[in-house]
Formats: C-alpha cells, structure tokens, sequence
C-alpha cells in the first residue's frame, strides 16, 4: 500500500487526522500541491523531521511557492522503519499482526510495542536492520526547525510536550490558549516526561553519528546532511587553524548537582 499526504480543506478532516502513524510518505510533495492545485495562500504544514527540512530548504531557495505557508508544525520522529519488513518480522517472531498495535515507543535500549492484550519489549539491536537507511543518520527527533514542535509526553496518558521555537509559533499557541482549543500545564513540574524526551533526543542524536560514521568508514553513501554533522568545512578548518582555544571555551561554568531539582534547574 502507497500512502498519500492529505490536503485538508475543512476541520472535520484535520480532526480525523488526530494522531500520527510514521510510515514513508512525501508530505512536502502535497505542500506544492495545495498551492498549485487548490490555490491555497494560507497553509498550515504538518510533518516530521526531514519533511520539516525539506520546507526550508524551498524557504532559503526563496521559492515561490514559499509566500503561501503560514506555519510549520513538527512531530516528533524516532526514525522510520521499512513498514513491511518490521511488521513481518513481528508478526514471525512475536505473533503480532498489524492491526493489533496501538502504540510504539523507546525506554533505554528497548522498543516497546504495546497492543490490546499485551506489552511487548525488544532489544533496538534485533530490529534495527529495519530502520529506513536515511532515518539511521537523522540527528532531529523534535523537528527542530519548526515553529512548533509536538510529541508525545511519555509517560504521561493523553498528554502531548509542546517546545515553542519561533515567535509565530508562540503566537499561535497563545492564541490556542486564548480560544481555550488547548488545555496546557507546565512541563517543568513533569520530571519524568522531561527526562524521557532528553534521553530520547540524545539517544538518536549519539547513533545518528556514530551510524554515520560507521558508514563512512565502510563506503556506505550517506546524506549531504550526515556529512555535515560529521565532517568539518573547509571554511571552518581554515577559522580552527587560527582560533586559540580562549576565544570559544566557556570560563564561567554553571555546574548542576545530582541532587538538584528539575525546578531549581530552570530556575
């Protein structure tokens, strides 16, 4: 089956769409045709990570078609499996089908696949073979270059963690607020949901590079944007060769004990 992205024109269809399923699926392809086909000046986008990259990228070309987008709403995305081949997988190995999972999510080095009857924990090394080879070398778990970005509160029930990243995205949150659309409640009194994202951000971000560089070194090609987290510029070794270690280094380090609380932290 060939999924195809959804151009929503009336709110029943967008709340049809509450929820996300991560499978391959050109979302930006659909950003061009709701200009082009439907004459759209006024898009709302929804995606992951690499769709969110694929609209600034068209945003620092300055395309044309750009003027027409509004806001750019991020998910959250581990990575993305080869659908057919994990779900084969499970279905062999565990006796899992497909339309019994309900949800999917990564506590330390296990991915958990919950379904109606049962919890199911699997160590990452035997289903990473899986992993769409691009996902392998993606540094971004929170869609860092949305506007908005959004995500389960793991393991908080029924709650999503919302990290405002532009001025036009805090607008429309307030305005949300405002129109009492969102009930909201600060993440710095959820210690658990805040350590969950922090660990699982880091977790991708680490493998991300170390993948990259594992297939570097065996001849592998990787994206243009693994290379760039793995590979310094020549502009930037030619300011290195200059650059005295005083000019960077931080000499007023702020240190955190164990002991201290995720309060007094942002505090």
């Amino acid at each position: 089956m060939k999924v195809k992205p959804l151009i929503t024109l009336v709110p029943d269809d967008a709340l049809s769409a509450v929820d996300s399923k991560v499978i391959p699926c050109a979302v930006a392809e659909a950003f061009g045709r709701a200009v082009f086909e439907y004459g759209k000046a006024h898009i709302a986008f929804v995606g992951i990570p690499c769709h969110v990259l694929a609209l600034r990228k068209l945003e620092a070309w300055q395309h044309k078609i750009i003027d027409s987008l509004e806001i750019i709403i991020g998910l959250f995305c581990l990575w993305t499996f080869s659908l057919s081949r994990l779900l084969e997988h499970l279905l062999h190995e565990y006796g899992i089908a497909a339309n019994e999972i309900i949800s999917v999510d990564l506590e330390g080095n296990e991915y958990v696949v919950s379904t109606r009857n049962n919890v199911l924990r699997i160590p990452i090394l035997e289903i990473k073979y899986h992993i769409m080879n691009r996902c392998k070398t993606c540094v971004d778990f929170t869609s860092e270059l949305a506007d908005l970005s959004v995500g389960g509160a793991t393991p908080l029930k029924d709650w999503s963690i919302i990290i405002v990243r532009t001025k036009k995205g805090e607008n429309l949150l307030n305005l949300a607020i405002e129109k009492k659309v969102l009930a909201v409640r600060e993440i710095s009194t959820e210690h658990e949901a805040l350590a969950h994202l922090i660990n699982i951000s880091t977790y991708k971000r680490n493998n991300a590079l170390l993948e990259a560089k594992s297939m570097e070194r065996e001849g592998v090609k990787i994206s243009t944007a693994a290379e760039f987290y793995i590979k310094p510029t020549p502009i930037e070794i030619s300011m290195l060769k200059e650059m005295k270690v005083e000019q960077i280094m931080t000499k007023k380090v702020i240190a955190l004990t164990p002991r201290m609380t995720v309060n007094d932290f942002f505090r």
